[in-house]
């Protein structure tokens, strides 16, 4: 586990800041995140009427991937950021707030196998609401499993929902867990056939548990179905159906949000396939159901023409009793657009949508609707931000989400990177950029610091736990060539400072000899 001091002295998030006046109701979009990968999960907001964001990082942390969690106040600015997790690969999927105002994210995990064969396990965690860890727990289960839902329980507790591949029927099963306000594991249970079954959302109505996701045993098709489970609160399952727009369709049910204490929506993807041809298109699923299982309004929204995509990921509530649907969709100047569509309280489709995105492509995973009644979405981004892969955040002014697209160039965008300490960038020269490859690396390392001037700057080299190891002076607009040899493998930091000792920037790099 991280060290407090690295914690507090090496970590930085770059949080961008990207203001756009749309001729609709769009307040601002964020990016956040560092020089690599970097997306948002799941958002929730907190007492202070903020937000908590989390999702995945590989610019920090001192695995290959990490938990990465940003707060931010009611206007998205970044407030801090933490990084999570053990020295391999840690995912984060969902987030809750919890009873005592503290925050709970839960994922997977290879860091902490009791069998040292680097199996991914359910890992989940609690920090305070200023993210300092309270505690960190897994579930070995001798095989791989995976968490991608959450739900809040009546006793401050969670239910979880993924798959697992241990002590399945076949290959591999859907999967529930229950834990207590603590983290321990009340139960575990496995549903599933001979084929590949996933939950990938859960919720809880009326004392019933409701999963959704995907089966691919059903012995009526030739491909999965999306499937819905009912459970009593035990586990225990009481009636499942399945949604299939035909024999050569693969469907993936994504989310599933209680509207009443009678109904709920469902949502996910169809992966078409016509008379046994691939088309390479994703149609939206979108239905009303009631708590008997009985579907209103099934829909199988057209994504338009071949190599078209849309998949619902995120519903939910808004005002007037409608839904605000959340994914990813072709649109917008690129490839893929985070979307956001509106539709009535029995599912039928109201013309007001959004695209967010730029030349390259976004995701749309997740969204909420704020007590100050405006929606939230976010998901990651490849066209704006610091780094290959930035977590990205939409907020409009209110719960309408009017037909307008992010689709000119964005205007008065600024950069900060913000420390947990009192580290932190003033003035931040929007036209520098560095580079530090390859990365891993066997020891001997090129340094590219790229800017409008000639410039001195002190690039300085650290353990994960903080610790000096090295001082080089270095220029930019120049290759400085970097002679790590002598350090063993494992993850190190190297922060540059200018002339005035002002840090400019942190990297992680990889020794691997």
């Amino acid at each position: 586990m991280k060290n407090i001091f690295y914690i507090l002295i090496l970590f930085a998030v770059t949080a961008q800041a990207q203001v756009h006046k749309m001729p609709a109701d769009t307040e601002f979009f964020y990016t956040y995140g560092g020089v690599n990968f970097d997306e948002a999960r799941d958002i929730k907001e907190t007492p202070d009427k903020g937000y908590i964001l989390a999702g995945t990082t590989s610019s920090f942390g001192q695995g290959n991937t990490s938990f990465y969690l940003i707060k931010t106040d009611s206007l998205g600015n970044h407030k801090w950021s933490s990084v999570q997790g053990g020295s391999q690969n840690d995912w984060a999927y969902t987030v809750q707030t919890t009873h005592d105002s503290g925050i709970f994210v839960a994922g997977f995990s290879n860091s902490f196998d009791p069998t040292g064969n680097n199996i991914f396990n359910a890992y989940y965690l609690k920090t305070d609401k200023n993210g300092h860890l309270l505690w960190q727990k897994t579930v070995p289960a001798n095989d791989y499993s995976f968490i991608y839902g959450s739900y809040p329980m009546p006793d401050s507790g969670f239910i979880l929902c993924g798959k697992t591949y241990a002590n399945s029927h076949g290959n591999a099963d859907g999967y529930l867990i229950r834990i207590n306000k603590n983290g321990d594991t009340l139960w575990t249970r496995n549903y599933g056939g001979i084929q590949d079954e996933i939950f990938n959302s859960v919720c809880v109505i009326n004392h019933s548990i409701y999963a959704v996701g995907s089966n691919s045993s059903h012995p009526t098709d030739t491909a999965s179905d999306g499937w819905i489970v009912k459970l009593d609160i035990n586990g225990n399952q009481v009636q499942d159906i399945f949604i299939s727009f035909g024999t050569h369709q693969q469907e993936v049910l994504n989310v599933i949000t209680p509207y009443d204490n009678t109904n709920f929506f469902i949502g996910g993807a169809n992966y078409i396939n016509n008379n046994g041809v691939d088309t390479n298109a994703t149609n939206g699923i979108l239905s009303k159901m009631d708590t008997s299982l009985v579907p209103f309004n099934l829909q199988n929204i057209n994504s338009g023409t071949k190599n078209s995509e849309f998949a619902i990921n995120k519903i939910i509530n808004i005002s007037h009793g409608n839904i605000c649907t959340i994914g990813t969709r072709n649109g917008g100047l690129g490839g893929l657009g985070m979307f956001l569509n509106e539709f009535d309280l029995y599912g039928n489709y109201i013309p007001y949508y959004f695209i967010a995105g730029g030349i390259s492509d976004e995701h749309g995973y997740s969204g909420i609707y704020t007590s100050s009644g405006k929606v939230i979405s976010i998901g990651s981004t490849l066209s704006y931000g610091a780094g290959a892969e930035d977590a990205f955040l939409v907020r409009f002014n209110s719960d309408s989400i009017y037909n307008s697209a992010i689709n000119t160039f964005v205007q008065n965008s600024f950069t900060d990177t913000l420390y947990l300490a009192v580290a932190s960038i003033k003035n931040f020269n929007n036209d520098f950029a560095v580079k530090l490859f390859p990365n891993p690396s066997n020891g001997n390392i090129q340094l590219q610091i790229n800017g409008s001037l000639q410039k001195s700057y002190t690039a300085k080299v650290y353990t994960i736990l903080g610790s000096e190891i090295y001082s080089y002076k270095v220029q930019s607009n120049n290759n400085n060539a970097l002679n790590f040899s002598s350090l063993d493998n494992g993850s190190y930091f190297l922060k540059i400072e200018d002339a005035d000792t002002k840090t400019v920037s942190i990297l992680k790099f990889i020794i691997n000899k």
